[in-house]
C-alpha cells in the first residue's frame, strides 16, 4: 500500500523522485514483520513508473521476510537488506539511486504461542490476576505467575526486576529507532507506521537486551557510550514510573509500592539509574511520560529533534507497556502483604 500519495491535480508535478511502501511479511516461525521501504530515483520519473518500481522492490522485501526462519532475526538488518534487494534497476526514464529499508519491527509474535507449563497442583489463587494473552506485548509474560503468594514487597520486587529491565530496553530501542527515522534519516512516520515502531519482545523474560545486543552495540558505536548510557538511564526512569503508576492504579498501598519498586529497580539496574530520576515523570502528570521523555532525549542526543513529534511517536511505545505492568501490579496487590 502507498504511504505517500502522488496526488491527482493537474497542477502537481507529473514526476516523483521517490516512492514508499509499508511492507508486511510473515516469517516461517509465524512472526509478522513490517518495515518501511523507500525507492529513491536519480531524477524524477512518471508516477506510474515510480509505483511499478516500488511494487517490485516491495515484493522482493516481502519475499525476504517470508523466507526468514525466525522473524526476530530480521530486526536490525536494515542495512543488509538495503544491499541485498537486487541492486539498482533502471526504470524507463531514470535509474534507481538507492533502496532504503527502515524501521523493521515485529508487529505480531509467532502464530502459535506455547501454552504455559502445567503444574500438577495449581498454586493458590493461580487463576486470579491473569489476563488474556493477547493483551501482553512481552510473550514471556503471558500466562506466567510473576509474584508468588505471600511474598514480601522485597521478594515481589526482585521477581519483577526482569520485567522492569525488559521494559527499559523496549523504551530504549523505541527511542533509538524513532531517532534514526525522524532525525538521522529525516523521514516522516505516519499513523500507519506508529504501531510498527513499537518494539516487541519474544525473548525469555529479562533477556530482551541480550537478544538485541548487536543493534544496541551499533548505537554505542554511532552515538557514543556516554549518550547511550544517558538514554538508558532515562528510559529506566520511564519504566520505573510506569510500574509505580500501575501499582497506584491497582490500589497497592504507597509504602508497599515504594518497597516493591526499589527492589525491582535494584535488581533490574544493578549499576544504578532509573529510580532517582523517576520523580521528574511523577511530577509531569499532565504532560505525560512521552513528553518528558522527548525533552530528555532532545538534551541527550547530538542532533536536535522536534519534541512534539517525538513525543507523539513514542506514546504508542510507552502505552504498549501498560498491560504487562497492570498485570504485574494486580499480582502484587493480591499476593503481597505489609
Amino acid at each position: 500500500m502507498k504511504l505517500w500519495p502522488f496526488g491527482s491535480s493537474d497542477d502537481e508535478p507529473s514526476g516523483v523522485a521517490h516512492a514508499s511502501r509499508v511492507v508486511t511479511g510473515r516469517a516461517k516461525d509465524g512472526a509478522t514483520v513490517r518495515a518501511k521501504l523507500t525507492v529513491h530515483f536519480e531524477s524524477e520519473v512518471p508516477k506510474a513508473e515510480a509505483e511499478e518500481q516500488a511494487e517490485l522492490y516491495a515484493s522482493r522485501l516481502k519475499a525476504r521476510f517470508d523466507d526468514a526462519p525466525v522473524g526476530a532475526d530480521l530486526l536490525g538488518t536494515e542495512a543488509e537488506l538495503d544491499a541485498a534487494l537486487g541492486g539498482p534497476r533502471a526504470s524507463a526514464t531514470a535509474a534507481v539511486r538507492s533502496i532504503e529499508v527502515v524501521a523493521i519491527h515485529l508487529v505480531g509474535g509467532p502464530a502459535t504461542v506455547p501454552p504455559p507449563r502445567r503444574r500438577s497442583t495449581p498454586p493458590p489463587f493461580a487463576a486470579v490476576g491473569r489476563r488474556s494473552s493477547s493483551s501482553s506485548q512481552m510473550l514471556a509474560v503471558r500466562g506466567e505467575m510473576l509474584v508468588q503468594a505471600r511474598s514480601t514487597p522485597e521478594t515481589a520486587g526482585g521477581a519483577l526486576g526482569p520485567l522492569l529491565r525488559d521494559a527499559r530496553t523496549r523504551v530504549l530501542i523505541g527511542v533509538l529507532r524513532n531517532y534514526d527515522v525522524l532525525v538521522v534519516r529525516k523521514l516522516q512516520i505516519d499513523d500507519e507506521m506508529l504501531d510498527a515502531m513499537v518494539p516487541q519482545s519474544t525473548a525469555a523474560l529479562g533477556r530482551f537486551a541480550e537478544s538485541r545486543a548487536e543493534e544496541l552495540d551499533k548505537w554505542h558505536e554511532t552515538l557514543g557510550g556516554e549518550v547511550v548510557d544517558q538514554l538508558e538511564h532515562e528510559t529506566a526512569a520511564v519504566a520505573c514510573h510506569l510500574l509505580f503508576r500501575a501499582l497506584e492504579e491497582a490500589a497497592v498501598p504507597t509504602d508497599i509500592a515504594t518497597k516493591v519498586l526499589e527492589s525491582a529497580a535494584a535488581g533490574a539496574f544493578p549499576d544504578g539509574g532509573g529510580f532517582d530520576r523517576m520523580s521528574a515523570y511523577l511530577q509531569a502528570k499532565e504532560a505525560g511520560p512521552a513528553v518528558e521523555l522527548a525533552r530528555a532525549v532532545h538534551t541527550a542526543v547530538p542532533e536536535p529533534l522536534d519534541e512534539d513529534v517525538f513525543a507523539r511517536v513514542m506514546a504508542p511505545v510507552i502505552a504498549s507497556l501498560h498491560a504487562d505492568f497492570a498485570f504485574a501490579a494486580s499480582q502484587v496487590k493480591l499476593h503481597v502483604k505489609a
